[in-house]
This record gives C-alpha cells, structure tokens and sequence, in this order.
C-alpha cells in the first residue's frame, strides 16, 4: 500500500477473498488515521465496497494507493459567545473559538476563509475577529463601529467585507490585510452585503429600499438598483455575472441587469415580506423564501412563477438550492426544515426534530447532507441518519458546511 507520493505504508499478506472492508482493518494497524476517511485505488479505479479483491483484479504483488478524504466540517454561531467547528463524521466539537467574554454578546455569523485555514467571525459587541482553524488563536481583531451584520472573506483570501449598522449613514465597511475602506452611499442601515463568487463585486442591500453593486477594488459604486417600495433585505448575483435578484419587505423579488442596473422581472405573488432570494448555480431558477409561509421557485428569464412551495406553517426563514440545482432546502419557525423536488415543487421530507424554530437549512456542497441550526441549542445534520451537533449553552445564529469532502489528497 503506497502513498499517492509513491511511499510504502504497509505491507498486506491479503487474501484474494478480501473486500475494502478487510483491507480497512488490516491497514488501522500501520497507520494512525481513521481508515474510513481514506480512499484505495488500483491502477485507475477506485476499490469499491463489497467487492472481492480478485474482482477487482487485485494480485499478488499488486500496489494500493491511499488517498486520504479530508473530513467534512461545520461551523456553528451561538448566543452563548462561541463559535464551534465540528466533525461531520464523528458530531464531535474539534475547535472552539471564545469569541467573547460575556455569555450574554451573541456570535452573529462565522464562515471559513477559501483555504480553510481561517474562521471570520462577527460578534453583537461591533467587533469581527479572524482566526486560525490549526490553533484556535485569534489572528486579528478588526474593531467596527455600530452593529456588526456579518463578516465574509473574498475568495482569492485578501480581504473581509464586514456589514456594519454604523453611524456613517448605513455605510458597509470594507477591511483588508493591506487597507481599509468604507463603501458608502446607503441612506439608511444595511442589511446585508456579500462578495460575489469571484470576489470582483459587492452586492449590498438597505432600509433605504435599494441594492447597490460596488466593485471591490476601487470601491466605486457601479449601480444603484432601484424600484422597491420597501426595505431590501437580501441580493444574489447569479454566477455567470449578468443578472442580480434582491428580496424586499414590499412582498415582492426583482430580477436586473447586472451590466445596465435595470431591473428585468418583478416577482410578484408573495403575500408577505421576502426575506431572501437566491439563483440556482445555472442560472434558470430563483428560489425565495417569504413570511407568508411559502417558498417560491421562479423563471430568471421570464419572471414566471413555477412552483409554490407551500407546506410550511409559519415564517420561512432561508431558502437555498443544492449545488445540482435538483433540489432545494427551507427552513422555518414552525420547527421544520424540508427538502424539495425543484422539477415537481413536491416536499420530499420533513426534517424533524429541533424543539425551537429553525434558523437556517444548507446543503453541503455535495449535496449529499443538509445541516440545520435552531433556536434550541443545536445544529443537525441530516443524510441517510441524523447527527446531533451538542454543545453550545445558548440558542444558535447560524450553521454551514465548511471544507468539502470531496477533494483528495496523499497520505502523509
């Protein structure tokens, strides 16, 4: 059995009615690693589970390569002062990071930087920290004036965009390793800004009822997008670049022209505030999420309704898309998370469990697991069986997926 390098890891006296299986336990015993977490290829193929070793034309004399499976992480905010990473493998905490000493200031959100090797995250006492996923030390404390909304990395990992309530007119501040800068030009507070997935953009969303669309370098403002007859609380821009969709308090979503900054489609037919609407990875659909208890699957091209996804009981909270673009994810007050045929706007289950409304749904980026985060305390994950994620001492913010587990790497 080699490294992916070419190293000898063991030497296996192996019987040709072996499976994976056999194979695991035997290699336990030479290396310190769950051998679940690793991955044996012959030549060009991958062994298989329940295939005997002969099928798969292993030999005497025949070489294994190992590649190891980075696990999958979440990382969860609490109103108990902390952030948390966990292992999705094993639903136990591995990092924990104080991100305040008083148990009463909420941590309002946490995400990785593009490596992993970084956690950011915002805390109610106006302040953004970063820290080291390896140690659990604080890196930096970026010191913000005003509510702290959220705080993101850019993807190339050279700067935080830090969403702030500030006493410079609802302005968004913008901080990196090098610089600082303020994007400002909202006339009342904002409600949320986020980097495009190529980082090149910022999209920013107000009480003044406008989005706005920054460049994140210069700073310029390149559109202001207006139309919306009330609060704006959440903008997407689809990946390819050329549209934008906001959700506003006026019960309706508006699709526009990333180029022009003129607005496309209005989505009407909520009976209540939008709280978010986002673009499937394609592109085709939008996918909202209201507080007239329904989410709404929607046409980017022609601004046409599809399905109306409407089995909740109370607020819908998120709605997000699985990164196929098959499926989507709610999450609601009414305690439940459900999953979707995006094709049919069929529920295909009901996520039940959480004893307290449930913030936030999210796929991992497989698209195999959903994690949810609760009002009681906890995060669960969500596949074949459930995982209960314990731990917090307070009602939790958010939870997502950190690295994915889908990228291999060699064994050393």
């Amino acid at each position: 059995v080699l490294t992916l390098g070419g190293d000898e890891l063991a030497v296996l006296d192996a019987d040709a009615s072996w499976t994976l299986k056999e194979i695991q336990l035997h290699l336990f015993k030479w290396i310190e690693t769950p051998t679940t977490s690793l991955r044996f290829l012959h030549g060009s193929s991958e062994l298989a589970p329940g295939v005997l070793l002969v099928e798969a034309g292993v030999s005497d004399g025949s070489q294994l390569v190992v590649l190891r499976i980075p696990s999958l992480t979440v990382i969860t905010t609490s109103h108990d002062g902390t952030a948390k990473i966990w292992d999705v493998d094993t639903g136990k905490c591995v990092r924990s990071f104080e991100c305040s000493e008083d148990y009463d200031i909420e941590v309002v959100s946490a995400s990785f930087s593009p490596d992993g090797a970084c956690v950011v995250t915002t805390s109610a006492d106006g302040s953004a920290s970063i820290w080291s996923t390896e140690t659990g030390l604080c890196l930096r404390t970026l010191e913000c004036q005003g509510d702290v909304l959220s705080a993101m990395m850019s993807p190339d990992g050279t700067q935080v965009l830090v969403a702030t309530r500030d006493p410079i007119e609802g302005s968004t501040a913008a901080a990196s390793a090098t610089s600082a800068g303020v994007l400002q030009g909202h006339t009342a507070s904002v409600n949320s800004a986020a980097f495009s997935k190529d980082g090149a953009f910022v999209l920013t969303t107000s009480e003044d009822g406008t989005a706005r669309m920054w460049d994140s370098t210069s700073g310029d403002c390149l559109h202001i997008l207006r139309g919306h007859q009330a609060y704006v609380l959440s903008a997407d821009l689809s990946l390819d670049k050329t549209l934008v969709v906001t959700a506003s308090d006026d019960h309706t979503a508006k699709v526009w022209c990333a180029q022009t900054g003129a607005c496309l489609h209005t989505l009407c037919g909520h009976q209540g505030y939008v709280l978010s609407a986002v673009f499937s990875a394609a592109g085709a659909l939008v996918l909202t999420g209201s507080g007239d208890h329904t989410a709404r699957i929607w046409n980017a091209s022609t601004g046409a309704c599809l399905h109306s996804l409407g089995r909740h009981k109370d607020v819908v909270l998120s709605a997000v898309f699985s990164p196929s673009g098959v499926q989507a994810a709610t999450a609601s007050w009414e305690r439940v998370a459900r999953i979707w045929c995006v094709e049919t706007g069929q529920c295909l289950h009901t996520l039940r469990g959480h004893t307290s409304d449930v913030l936030s749904a999210v796929f991992s980026q497989d698209g195999a697991q959903v994690v949810t985060a609760s009002f009681d305390g906890t995060a669960c994950l969500w596949s074949t069986s459930t995982v209960v994620l314990r731990g917090h001492e307070d009602r939790l913010s958010s939870a997502a997926f950190g690295q994915t587990g889908s990228i291999a790497e060699g064994m050393r």
